[in-house]
């Protein structure tokens, strides 16, 4: 019996199938790029809450002294307000180090500055009081460090804390922080930064370097 030529078989018709790795590669690339549409498309909610998340702001309740940080003026005006409003009798301030550009004669020093506000917000000087540490604050730990000291010999138990809005949440905590378990209640009322939010922060260079900063800050301020 006479054979003919052996035939190969017949090639699959969808050729062969890809090795295991490439197919884990291509779901994992697929992955990624439905991330990274969602993340885009979701964009605006998730910046909004990053913003929102350096944000404490309460209900301003009646106290016995506002406290108003060193920083921009915009603070000041935010604390007359409350004081005008009839929320506390006095406005506290803590006095902060003089810059180079204030040692210079450049500018004017950031507490004197924050009271020159008070006074144009029509505050009575009897109702402003600068706190005098023994050394000039520069930072906002050393803030809460000398306001608690304060707080302690003068009989505060209440204040109404004002800074800017994405300040807030570090200087509510550092305040907490330095009291420890001192009958201290602060109540958060910032000013809302001029000119971005937390709903559009990002879109500002200002602003991009404010949030960015102020989450910088306070990692440090919790791991320090």
């Amino acid at each position: 019996m006479i054979t003919g030529p052996s035939v190969p078989p017949a090639a699959s018709v969808g050729g062969d199938a890809p090795p295991p790795r490439l197919r884990r590669a291509a779901v994992a690339a697929t992955a990624l790029v439905a991330l990274g549409l969602a993340a885009f498309l979701a964009r605006r909610p998730l910046l909004t809450a990053l913003g929102r998340a350096l944000v404490v702001a309460d209900s301003p309740v009646p106290a016995d002294a506002i406290l108003v940080l060193n920083g921009a003026p915009f603070r000041s005006v935010r604390a007359a307000q409350l004081y005008h409003a009839g929320y506390a009798p006095r406005v506290l301030i803590v006095r902060g180090q003089p810059l180079p550009p204030v040692l210079r004669g450049i500018q004017a020093q950031e507490t004197d500055m924050a009271v020159a506000v008070l006074r144009r917000e029509a505050v009575p000087d009897s109702a402003i009081r600068i706190i005098e540490p023994r050394r000039p604050v520069t930072s906002t730990r050393e803030e809460a460090e000398a306001f608690v000291a304060f707080a302690r010999a003068n009989g505060i138990r209440r204040i109404l804390l004002v800074t800017s809005e994405f300040h807030s949440r570090r200087a509510r905590w550092s305040l907490r922080h330095v009291a420890g378990g001192a009958q201290l209640d602060i109540v958060s009322t910032p000013a809302p930064d001029w000119g971005f939010g937390p709903e559009d922060w990002w879109r500002s260079e200002s602003g991009l370097i404010t949030v960015v900063e102020e989450f910088l800050k306070f990692a440090y301020y919790l791991t320090s």
